[in-house]
């Protein structure tokens, strides 16, 4: 082997460590993304069931405020705002 063939073995070995060592890098930022995802899909299940919680409650204040009221829709509206209102505090609150 000429030394010119050497130096260029030498740069294309260290070419490939790099490149290998980007490899690993991209890897392991995939397993992150990966694992984050798994995250996010069972915070977005609960908050679907909280979401669902939340509108049946809705459903049943505004039977209740109907069965009070009667169909009178601007009381019902008033009473349903006032409700999310109120609730709406309480979360920023936390």
């Amino acid at each position: 082997m000429n030394y010119e063939t050497g130096v260029q073995l030498g740069v294309m070995d260290a070419r490939l460590k790099k490149m290998r060592k980007q490899r690993d890098e991209y890897k392991k930022q995939r397993d992150e993304l990966i694992g984050d995802i798994g995250k996010l899909r069972e915070r977005n299940k609960e908050l679907e069931k909280k979401a669902s919680a939340w509108d049946r409650y809705c459903k049943s204040v505004e039977k209740d405020l109907i069965n009070e009221f009667g169909k009178d829709g601007e009381r019902v509206k008033f009473g349903m705002e006032l409700n999310n209102k109120t609730f709406m505090e309480e979360d920023t609150n936390e």
